[in-house]
């Protein structure tokens, strides 16, 4: 794994640790405040929690704009009810500042740490595609190893002044059949084809 690899890898485990780190907090105090704190901490928990979806859906400023108006409305609400009615703030209520925000920190590094992964994994399929020598349908040697060969079997045949051959065979109407028979069908005639050409030429001869 090169060093994007990495990054993106370090990147979804601290956005995904810290999102769950988040909700367990929620969870928390949902379960150890009292009562007369329930509803609120519920509405926030509520509000964390599609914070969190948006984020991971890839609506980052939506996110944020609703992490910043929850957070501001409900410390907000409590600072209003604490000069008119003189209610006292428990200290956890100020959790509420700064848990939303964090749901979306989460969100947004498990985002970023999968855009790098799936660029590694595109990354790597194609280097993979471009080392694979062998068809994986028919098992026969495929173009890219044909045009491999084909310079150096040239060659060969220019130093030892000796003729070369290639015999091209294609399906008729190769449209048709795919039209008429299922993807199975036509991958099993495919392979009975090629089976047919190695059984007919020669053991030396290379077929692609």
């Amino acid at each position: 794994m090169n060093k994007d690899g990495y990054e993106g890898k370090l990147l979804h485990d601290i956005g995904i640790s810290i999102t769950l780190a988040v909700l367990f907090a929620c969870a928390l105090m949902l379960a150890l405040t009292d009562d007369e704190l329930f509803t609120e901490n519920l509405v926030m928990s509520i509000a964390a929690f599609i914070t969190a979806l948006l984020a991971y859906l890839q609506f980052v400023t939506l996110a944020i704009v609703l992490a910043s108006v929850a957070s501001v409305t409900y410390i907000g609400i409590k600072l209003f009810l604490l000069v008119s009615a003189g209610n006292s703030i428990e200290p956890s209520c100020f959790l509420w500042l700064v848990l939303p925000g964090l749901v979306v920190v989460g969100g947004v590094l498990y985002v970023k740490g999968q855009k790098k992964l799936q660029t590694e994994n595109a990354l790597l399929k194609r280097q993979v595609e471009e080392l694979v020598m062998i068809d994986p349908l028919t098992n026969l040697y495929n173009l890219r190893s044909m045009f491999m060969d084909m310079q150096t079997q040239v060659s060969f045949a220019e130093r030892n002044n000796q003729p070369i051959s290639l015999m091209v065979i294609k399906l008729k109407y190769p449209a048709e059949l795919k039209r008429a028979l299922t993807q199975e069908q036509y991958e099993k005639t495919l392979i009975r084809v090629s089976k047919y050409v190695v059984d007919t030429v020669r053991l030396e001869d290379r077929v692609y």
